[in-house]
């Protein structure tokens, strides 16, 4: 028998019907022991069960072994003409079969032999024929394979860590003039290091393809294809390169074709007013000219969440240039929403100021991008808004979204003359808890105020923030 406390305390769940009666078998025989006991029970069956459409405990797990039954059953299907056909009626960028191609081959291409041969006769590509072309992540070869027909180069080297997909590029030397110029390096074009082992290898040898920066290298283009999941830092850190003659631009002003996804775009096209307008956009429109060859239209386009505007914004952020072609997710392969630009690089970079400088005060005032200038001044540093004497009151009014390149310029300079302005500018400290960034750290200090080189002592790789256009 219960005592009384223990019937007041089941009271309420036998009202609910939650426990038959009362006595000794409450707590070992409740209805509420043998619903948890079968809960356990039949998550311990899911698991073990080899049918995929077995009924999971996630959302996650059931799409993931739907996707796998999926695309079981299309991949059994004997005639591939019928197997596509199925793949192109029942598929699109957001089902679980084209989550599941995209996740293998990690960057998309176009698979539209058409939509490329009519996109390249846009592109001044053509001003490079019989040069060196150097593609990264070509995949199966069709962008490949469109370039070589348009631009006949003389040599094509392609970076393709993807043992998979060699033996389709493979078909493609006979098209060169010189069968043996086509070259695949089985490299990884994420890693900066791939490019000067090209150099010694004598792949790309600088004194033969490097031109004067008072034009366009017309011996040289960079293609490329970048993975989605790293897309938005390796393309920022390409900007900063045009800015800064390093990496392919010691050749000269070498012309970038990329294929980039919409959020890349979005913020790489942002106007001044735009809430999409990031440090990348202000790199963007200080070293670049971009030409957008490919896009797809804005009806198809699903924006995150951090990249919705307000709706009077999207007539400007959004509409495509009219010369651009127009393309749907079909068109590639795995299906996406994918945009082509072209980058041709300026003879001069825009910003004037120190790049230290320049990319403090930006990375500061966009922290409150819809703040007017005049009251974020204090905010970057103490007395800072005596540098608003040397702007005009006009741009003072401005928020941080709505400055151009040459407005965000001027005050980067502003900053520059102040004579109390921080020997050290860092917006973001490192953790605490980490040691090593912190003894890292107070040797740069101590360097910074003994005066050793530079060179010698920059400042720690630990400590450098990774850039997002």
């Amino acid at each position: 028998m219960l005592c009384h406390g223990c019937r007041r305390a089941a009271q309420p769940l036998r009202q609910l019907g939650s426990i038959r009666h009362v006595g000794a078998d409450v707590f070992p025989g409740s209805s509420i022991v043998q619903a948890r006991a079968e809960r356990r029970r039949k998550k311990a069956d899911i698991e073990t069960s080899e049918d995929p459409l077995a009924e999971p405990t996630t959302i996650k797990a059931r799409r993931k072994r739907q996707s796998r039954a999926l695309l079981a059953s299309v991949e059994a299907i004997p005639s591939p003409k019928i197997r596509n056909l199925v793949k192109e009626v029942n598929d699109d960028p957001d089902t679980s079969l084209a989550m599941l191609r995209k996740y293998a081959w990690s960057s998309p291409t176009v698979g539209n032999a058409t939509l490329l041969d009519a996109a390249l006769q846009q592109t001044e590509l053509a001003s490079h024929k019989g040069k060196l072309v150097l593609e990264m992540n070509p995949g199966p070869g069709v962008l490949t394979e469109a370039v070589i027909r348009h631009m006949q180069p003389n040599r094509y080297i392609c970076l393709e860590p993807r043992q998979t997909f060699h033996k389709y590029l493979t078909r493609l030397a006979p098209q060169m003039s010189a069968p043996s110029n086509f070259q695949i390096v089985k490299e990884d074009g994420y890693d900066w290091s791939t490019y000067k082992t090209l150099e010694q290898e004598a792949y790309l040898p600088r004194d033969q393809f490097s031109h004067p920066r008072d034009e366009v290298n017309p011996h040289f283009v960079f293609i490329a294809s970048p993975a989605e999941n790293a897309m938005d830092q390796l393309v920022a850190q390409w900007m900063e390169t045009l800015g800064t003659h390093s990496w392919l631009q010691r050749y000269g002003r070498v012309r970038m074709l990329l294929l980039v996804n919409q959020s890349t775009r979005a913020r790489m096209l942002a106007s001044p007013g735009s809430s999409l307008r990031t440090r990348g956009t202000f790199v963007r429109e200080a070293v670049c000219e971009v030409k957008e060859i490919i896009h797809t239209p804005w009806i198809l386009n699903k924006e995150k969440k951090s990249l919705k505007s307000p709706w009077l914004q999207d007539f400007k952020d959004l509409p495509q240039t009219s010369a651009s072609l127009v393309a749907t997710p079909q068109d590639f392969f795995p299906m996406s929403n994918m945009s082509m630009v072209e980058l041709t690089p300026f003879a001069k970079c825009k910003i004037t100021a120190p790049w230290e400088t320049f990319d403090y005060i930006c990375k500061a005032l966009l922290i409150h991008r819809t703040t007017p200038l005049y009251r974020q001044m204090r905010q970057i540093a103490s007395g800072a808004y005596k540098i608003l004497e040397d702007v005009s009151d006009e741009l003072k009014l401005k928020t941080p979204a709505q400055m151009t390149v040459e407005e965000m310029n001027l005050v980067a300079e502003a900053f520059e003359r102040w004579p109390f302005r921080p020997d050290v500018l860092q917006t973001e400290a490192p953790e605490p808890g980490d040691t090593r960034s912190g003894s890292e750290l107070r040797q740069y200090y101590q360097n910074r105020i003994s005066g050793a080189s530079s060179d010698k002592w920059g400042m720690p790789d630990t400590l450098k923030k990774k850039s997002s256009i």
